[in-house]
């Protein structure tokens, strides 16, 4: 599979797709070893799943499309969804930004290209 095809397929850029394949020994060996049972390591579970996938897909879906998305973008874009939802008991702060960003391994840096 070409470099491309696989940047297509996953919908990632061309930097993460080299940065994998340099560290293929390394992951191959972190995967086998929590699948041994050496290492475990449970997922933490929120109690707002639906909107954090939500919003996770529409950053993703910005990203793609080589738009800049800010920490308060994100914030205000999750409190309409949240809004949407009914889930009246939901509240952005920096915490849950910073949870977001360490969950799905986000870095604001600025955009190239």
């Amino acid at each position: 599979m070409s470099v491309n095809q696989i940047m297509k397929m996953f919908n990632v850029g061309k930097t993460q797709v080299y940065e994998i394949l340099k560290k293929k020994t390394e992951i191959l060996m972190w995967w086998e070893n929590c699948a041994s049972g050496k290492i475990k390591r449970e997922l933490k579970k929120t109690a707002n799943k639906d909107v954090n996938e939500i919003v996770w897909e529409w950053f993703v879906s910005v990203r793609a499309k080589n738009h800049h998305v800010s920490g308060p973008v994100v914030e205000e874009y999750a409190k309409k969804v949240a809004h949407k939802l009914g889930k009246t008991e939901f509240k952005t702060s920096n915490g849950w930004l910073e949870s977001f960003h360490k969950r799905h391994q986000i870095v604001f840096n600025e955009i190239c290209g």
